[in-house]
Formats: structure tokens, sequence, C-alpha cells
């Protein structure tokens, strides 16, 4: 249970994350960069990264731009 509740950082080894988990946090970083009042540099670069996994694994996923205009 414990997995589940540790927070997804840039020193997490996105490999080893399941692609629904990864999904789900690369949602939710998107809709928290285009939030005008939080701060995005660090989930800009993770979000990058997840995309990156994501490819390699063959996984489609939403764009931002998508993402965004789904809420």
């Amino acid at each position: 249970m414990g997995l589940f509740s540790r927070k997804i950082t840039e020193d997490t080894d996105l490999e080893s994350v399941s692609t629904k988990r990864l999904l789900k946090e690369h949602r939710r970083l998107v809709l928290q960069t285009s939030d005008p009042s939080a701060p995005g540099g660090f989930a800009v670069g993770l979000s990058s990264d997840i995309e990156d996994v994501l490819e390699r694994r063959g996984v489609p996923f939403p764009s931002p731009t998508e993402i965004v205009s789904g809420e």
C-alpha cells in the first residue's frame, strides 16, 4: 500500500512505475502546469520524462492541449 502513496518525483525510477499510474501522473502534471498560479518548471520536466517512458512502451497518451481542452 505504501508504494501507491509515494509521490512520483524526478528521482523516481519511472521504468518501474505502472503505465496506468504514469498516465494518471502525466495528466495531473499537465493540468498543474496549465494553472498560471502554480510553478511549472519541475512539472514540465517530469512530464516530459514520463512521455519518454510511455513512448518507449508504445503507449499512446493525450497531448497537453488535449488534456487541457478536455477539462
